[in-house]
């Protein structure tokens, strides 16, 4: 076989191709961030198959290459791939590719949409004229993103407890107080976010699958009654704190009522630590009940209330790339504003100053 010569430095050597491998892109793809549409600045990419070279490209696009001789070679079967893709401030996605039998190479994946990780938007809503705190203010969503019907985007006041499917319920209900010689129970002792037991100054009229309402406005959280605890005060809770109760925060309970406005459906999956959730309908209550699995329930409201000091906060923020935020208090004009979220900082702060 002849050879060809190069030369390094002061020496030559002879080179003798011993064997050349072709590399062929066998499964191609892109990836987008979901909020903006455009590609992420930088991302890799891992497939399962050790035969595969994965590669990730400017604008997104991505390829797993190989030698046709021996990637993917037996074409009288399919083959499932898992290919993994990681991106700073996004998601981790992992998706199960099949390239069939007898494919048609490359074998194209669908366009893969990176969800951003959560951050937070919080900040003040005082008075304009005096620069007081407006206490309570509501710092709610409009329905108004340009999404494809019949998607709605739901901002809830807390994020997700647990990770919703597509297709789970999702319904407004009221809330009746629970009749009781002292109406507003006390916590009595701190439990973290996760804890299953409370431990209350007051049990009279308490009793399962009735609501407690934790905290004061801007920061409340709910559980609800499993049983009654053996120890003195104590309650049993039917899922985990997703906020942290602490001692002397208000516990109000309150009876499931009637169902309220409309029932809805997530439209695609809802991740844990998410606040903006897409539905197929918009819910209205006075508190939104997703029941999944069944029989457990998670609580929320939607939007935000101010504390007492007129500061509120909206954590999970995710999903969209812009906000139709609008900001309301009794004896004032309501603001509104489409903010830009700044994925580069959390938290994003956003101020209001209402007219009279």
């Amino acid at each position: 076989m002849a050879g060809r010569w190069v030369t390094a430095g002061a020496r030559a050597y002879e080179i003798i191709d011993d064997r050349i491998d072709v590399f062929q892109a066998l499964v191609i793809g892109s990836v987008i961030d979901e909020a903006t549409g455009g590609a992420p600045r930088s991302f890799t990419v891992r497939a399962d198959d050790p035969s595969l070279l994965p590669s990730a490209h400017d604008g997104g696009a991505f390829c797993l290459a190989g030698d046709p001789d021996v990637a993917l070679a037996d074409h009288s079967v399919p083959h499932t791939l898992t290919i993994t893709i990681d991106a700073e401030g996004f998601r981790e996605q992992i998706l199960s590719v099949t390239v069939p039998i007898n494919p048609s190479f490359p074998v194209t994946v669908p366009t893969v949409l990176l969800r951003r990780n959560p951050i937070r938007i919080q900040g003040r809503v005082v008075a304009l004229d005096t620069g007081n705190p407006i206490a309570p203010a509501a710092i709610i969503m409009l329905d108004t993103t340009p999404l494809p019907p019949p998607r709605h985007a739901i901002l809830f006041d807390s994020p997700l407890w647990r990770d919703h499917a597509a297709a789970i319920g999702v319904q407004g209900q009221g809330l009746t107080p629970v009749a009781s010689p002292v109406l507003i129970k006390t916590v009595t002792a701190d439990a973290d976010a996760g804890a299953t037991m409370l431990i209350l100054d007051d049990r009279q009229g308490l009793g399962p699958g009735q609501v407690l309402r934790i905290g004061a406005a801007g920061a409340y959280g709910f559980a609800e009654i499993a049983t009654l605890a053996a120890q003195p005060g104590g309650v049993n809770l039917v899922s985990p704190l997703a906020r942290s109760a602490r001692n002397n925060d208000a516990a109000v309970p309150f009876a499931l009522g009637a169902l309220m406005g409309s029932a809805a459906k997530f439209v695609d999956a809802g991740f844990a630590g998410e606040s903006i959730v897409i539905l197929d309908a918009v819910p209205a209550g006075d508190v939104i009940v997703i029941t999944d699995p069944p029989g457990v329930r998670e609580y929320h409201n939607l939007g935000a209330i101010t504390n007492a000091e007129g500061y509120y906060a909206l954590d999970g923020i995710a999903r969209l790339a812009a906000l139709p935020l609008q900001a309301s208090a009794a004896a004032f004009i309501t603001a509104k504003t489409n903010w830009s979220v700044d994925w580069s900082r959390t938290p994003n702060l956003l101020d209001w100053r209402l007219h009279p």
